[in-house]
């Protein structure tokens, strides 16, 4: 009989590491990533696509020939980025972001930039 109970609590052990496997709902996302996510935002020589699971890739510069690479995510309103990718911008920012219609403003370090949000 010892044998059963010590193998019943086995497996209830062993069950309970393991824990339940169901998928937890995610929290729902503020109205700017909604607005934002899975879109293209262009502006003047720049094409930045904002993917889901932050990633966040593209081309800037006046001729389009710098490649964006990095992440993002809205940070108590404001859109933060950290790109690897190119050199001179690399590292965290958080900028003011304002979204109207079809259009965002983020206000970075060179001042205010309107870029046209299209579908990815």
């Amino acid at each position: 009989m010892k044998k059963i109970s010590i193998a019943l609590v086995s497996s209830a052990v062993l069950l309970a590491a393991c824990g339940d496997r169901t998928p937890t709902p995610t929290a729902p996302q503020d109205p700017i990533t909604q607005a934002l996510v899975g879109k293209t935002l262009t502006s003047s020589g720049s094409k930045i696509q904002l993917q889901e699971f932050n990633k966040m890739v593209g081309t800037a510069g006046p001729n389009g020939n710098e490649i964006i690479d990095g992440a993002w995510e809205i940070r108590n309103g404001e859109f933060c980025r950290t790109l690897t990718s190119p050199a001179q911008l690399a590292g965290t920012e958080c900028q003011d972001i304002t979204i109207d219609g079809d259009t965002a403003t983020i206000v970075g370090r060179n001042g205010p930039v309107t870029y046209i949000i299209a579908d990815s």
